[in-house]
This record gives structure tokens, C-alpha cells and sequence, in this order.
């Protein structure tokens, strides 16, 4: 019996002297100093405070998971709050179900000047360099060598035409003035540049750049071009110097795909 009571009265001690090292763990705080908080994140100080780590967030930081645009946080300076700027660029069309969302082939979203907008990729891009032949009969031959990008970004890119004097009939007087070029898709004005480049001999060349616009409705679409040069020479017929006003339209071997942001 004596020794089953002090068996009783040992439990009892352990089980008290374990309910106070419990109770006094319980007291100990999660920190002593403030390097025990060191969150590892630039934007968030955690400081020790009565035991307990304490995190403040530090504003106008990246990375501190708030987009601030007032301190110039954008997709494009700060990715970490604000997202990524990135992704094909989504649009609708219209079917006979309806209207579809599609993806855009090549207009996506790019970081241009820091800013998230919607442009094509330079991997996406061919640098075509196409040739047409203007040949006026009893007045002149010249080449057109048309060169641009394809995938065509509306917003930046211009269209670069190049005319050489490859021929001239001996009655064309004082040779060949151009005076206007137009770029053009169906009945619509792309682009207008009006000139006055005069050709006198075999191989003058002169070249013009042209910004160019688009009425299309959605952010992709594929076109076919034309280039339509005007020109005037003056002749000799018969004794006299007759003056002649032509234009000479010629379509480009390969359709462009316009990009409209």
C-alpha cells in the first residue's frame, strides 16, 4: 500500500512539474531580437516587438505585392506586383453562330518605351522586299522595289518604295518627273506622298518612306497592296513637245498582314 501511494505522489509530482515547464514554454515569445524576423524580402521589415515578430510593409517597393502606378509601378517596371505583360491579344469576330473570341496570330502584348501595349514580336517579323516593273510604252521602263515588314505594325513601321530608271525612249524629253506615290488595298488610301523627283538618265534612282494607316476594324488583318505612281514627261511627237500625265498601278506578290494597336 506505501508503495502504491508513492507511486500516486510521484505522478502527481511529474504531472505538475510538466503543466509548468509547459505553461513556461508557453511564455516564450517568437523572437529576441529583430535579425529573427528577417523576412528575406526587401519590401516587408519584420522587427521584434514584445516577443513577436512584427512585418511592415514598405511602400513605393516592387515586390511588396501592391501595384503602385502613382510611384510608376506598371506590368512593365514591375512584374512582381502588377503582372506580366505578355499574351496574344483577344478579339472578337463575327460567325454565323454569333460572335467568336479569337486569338491573334501575331499582335500580342510588349513592354514598348515601359509601357504594356500591343505590338509584334521582332521573331515574328519577315522584312519582304518586293519588285514591280512600270513599263510605259514609247516613254519609259522603271523598277519598284517595295520593302516593309510582315507582319506591318501600324503604330511604328513605314513602308520604304524605291524607284530606278531602268530605260528611256529617245523622243522622252527632259526625262521623267514622279509626283505622287500611293499605297493602297482595294478603293482604300493607305498611304500618300506627293513628289517631285525627277529621272533623267538610265539608273537615277530616288527612294521615299511612307507611314501608312489602316480603317480595319479588329487588330489583325491581311491585306493586298498596291502601288500607284504618278508621273509626268513630255515627248516629242511628230516636231512638237507634247506633255503626258499617267499613273502606272501595280499589285504586291504577297499579302500583309496589318497590326492595328
Amino acid at each position: 500500500m506505501k508503495s502504491q501511494k508513492l507511486l500516486f505522489i510521484l505522478l502527481i509530482i511529474l504531472i505538475l512539474v510538466s503543466v509548468f515547464f509547459i505553461a513556461g514554454c508557453s511564455k516564450k515569445g517568437q523572437c529576441e531580437s529583430s535579425s529573427e524576423c528577417v523576412t528575406g524580402n526587401p519590401c516587408i521589415i519584420g522587427r521584434c516587438k514584445d516577443g513577436l515578430c512584427v512585418n511592415t510593409i514598405n511602400s513605393d517597393c516592387c515586390g511588396n505585392g501592391k501595384c503602385e502606378p502613382s510611384s510608376g509601378e506598371s506590368k512593365c517596371t514591375c512584374s512582381l506586383d502588377c503582372g506580366k505583360c505578355e499574351g496574344k491579344v483577344k478579339y472578337n469576330v463575327t460567325t454565323y453562330r454569333g460572335l467568336k473570341e479569337k486569338d491573334a496570330n501575331y499582335a500580342q502584348y510588349l513592354c514598348i518605351n515601359n509601357v504594356c501595349g500591343v505590338g509584334v514580336d521582332v521573331s515574328d517579323i519577315s522584312v519582304l522586299r518586293l519588285t514591280n516593273e512600270v513599263d510605259v510604252r514609247g516613254g519609259f521602263k522603271a523598277e519598284v522595289l517595295t520593302t516593309l515588314d510582315n507582319p506591318f505594325d501600324i503604330s511604328k513601321d513605314n513602308a520604304t518604295i524605291r524607284v530606278q530608271l531602268k530605260d528611256l525612249d529617245l523622243d522622252v524629253v527632259s526625262g521623267i518627273t514622279f509626283t505622287s506615290i500611293q499605297v493602297l488595298s482595294g478603293s482604300e488610301l493607305m498611304g500618300e506622298k506627293l513628289i517631285s523627283n525627277k529621272m533623267t538618265q538610265v539608273g537615277d534612282i530616288f527612294t521615299e518612306s511612307l507611314k501608312l494607316v489602316s480603317s480595319q476594324s479588329i487588330v489583325e488583318e491581311e491585306k493586298k497592296i498596291d502601288i500607284k505612281l504618278d508621273f509626268t514627261y513630255v515627248i516629242n511627237e511628230r516636231g512638237e513637245e507634247v506633255t503626258e500625265r499617267d499613273d502606272s498601278k501595280s499589285r504586291l506578290s504577297e499579302s500583309i498582314i496589318f497590326v492595328a494597336p
